[in-house]
């Protein structure tokens, strides 16, 4: 977890320094268009280098009924987050739209649990690790934590720029920034984990971020200077650290026996779902506050919405807190 968390902080330095320069000297559609050289070659590495899988036992593979209800579920979800947005101009058409994506939704679920009734071997999420208490409420720490975390750098570049009056490469400067924290604390903090089990690194990652918004609300609300801002985006590159290594390791170590490999493939799959519903949230509630899109908004429409979208975060680590630290502490020994 530490490896990929110093992998995903280069990925996080990196990206935003080639993004702001490109916006800067380009237009920013060239950002896709250099996307696919990059995919090609990764591609072409995987291809080569990755080791062929192993064989597979077809008869555990989920069922079709299962993976495709969990498909449209995600899909459904985030379109509905969204609404307010992807439909807007369409009138009353969008009340029939918004009630035909909850009908969907609802036959989803319906489909998903009846997936798991029916196919317990082969079902899609299994019925043991859910019922497992402890490692429910790790889940939902780390995906509310990581909700925070997709929607803080989602709306930071237009804080940077529309409100502290920054440009787009020093605005992906100031992003780069946090990533260096988080790279430089990934590794100790997984060392922690391994030696003395992960509550309290685990306890650090909504403690650290919920700071965070309490001291962007103070700089936001005195229009301090830029320069300033430098703390708190490294409490935030920090909390990083904690969030993506602590709290899924702590996921694995309280799994249900036998389950370890489903419940990694299960954080796998909530990191970047949380932090794209954390997108669409946070977009949901800056549209309240402006008629136009997020990039024409006022300074006073963006202090407008940026102030109740780190209370909202707040509420929501605070939540996560609280269930992080209701689970004990286990030390799982790692034989070298």
């Amino acid at each position: 977890m530490s490896v990929m968390g110093i992998a995903s902080g280069f990925a996080i330095i990196v990206g935003p320094l080639i993004g702001g320069a490109i916006s800067a000297n380009l237009h920013w559609g060239w950002i896709f268009y250099f996307n696919i050289p990059i995919c090609i070659l990764i591609t072409v590495l995987a291809v080569r280098y990755l080791p062929k899988d192993l064989s597979i036992e077809s008869a555990k593979d989920p069922t079709i009924l299962g993976s495709l209800s969990v498909m449209i579920l995600i899909s459904m979800a985030l379109g509905l987050v969204q609404s307010s947005s992807l439909f807007s101009g369409l009138g009353s058409l969008q009340s029939v739209i918004i009630i035909a994506f909850i009908a969907v939704i609802c036959l989803s679920i319906y489909a998903l649990i009846l997936s798991i009734k029916r196919d317990k071997e082969r079902a899609i999420l299994s019925p043991k690790l859910f019922k497992n208490k402890e490692y429910t409420t790790i889940m939902v720490a780390f995906f509310l934590c990581s909700i925070i975390s997709g929607g803080c750098f989602y709306i930071l570049p237009y804080m940077f720029q529309g409100y502290w009056g920054m440009g787009e490469f020093e605005s992906g400067v100031y992003i780069a920034i946090s990533s260096v924290s988080t790279i430089i604390l990934s590794l100790p903090v997984g060392k922690i984990c391994d030696r003395h089990g992960c509550k309290w690194p685990s306890v650090a990652a909504p403690f650290l971020r919920a700071l965070f918004c309490v001291i962007m609300i103070i700089l936001a609300i005195q229009r301090s200077e830029a320069v300033f801002l430098l703390f708190p985006i490294i409490l935030l590159g920090a909390s990083n650290a904690f969030n993506g290594t602590a709290l899924p390791t702590r996921m694995v170590h309280h799994s249900t026996p036998g389950c370890e490999e489903e419940a990694a493939n299960i954080m796998l799959a909530v990191s970047p779902l949380a932090s794209a519903l954390g997108c669409a949230v946070f977009a949901s509630i800056f549209g309240f506050y402006s008629s136009g899109s997020i990039g024409s908004m006022s300074q006073d429409e963006l202090l407008a919405g940026f102030i109740p979208i780190m209370c909202f975060s707040i509420v929501v680590l605070c939540i996560s807190f609280i269930c992080t630290v209701a689970i004990k502490n286990k030390v799982v020994r790692v034989e070298n």
